[in-house]
């Protein structure tokens, strides 16, 4: 986290965390198929807690990669 208001990330380590969680996505899929990989094992590879993955998912809509895949 960076100086300034408490428990505010910023824009730099938000994106960081939305890399991890988008390969770990990316990796379980590959690994497991999409229908097998869990939120949980997104987030453990992602270095994320899953409540944090479902409230994200939840307030996004769904994970957007922003290159086209959908994800």
């Amino acid at each position: 986290m960076t100086a300034g208001r408490p428990g505010k990330r910023s824009a730099s380590d938000a994106e960081r965390t939305r890399g991890a969680i988008i390969g770990a996505a990316l990796t379980a899929f590959a690994e497991q198929g999409f229908d097998k990989a869990s939120v949980r094992d997104i987030a453990r590879e992602a270095g994320v807690s899953h409540g944090i993955l479902r409230h994200l998912w939840q307030q996004n809509g769904a994970m957007d990669a922003g290159d086209g895949s959908g994800i």
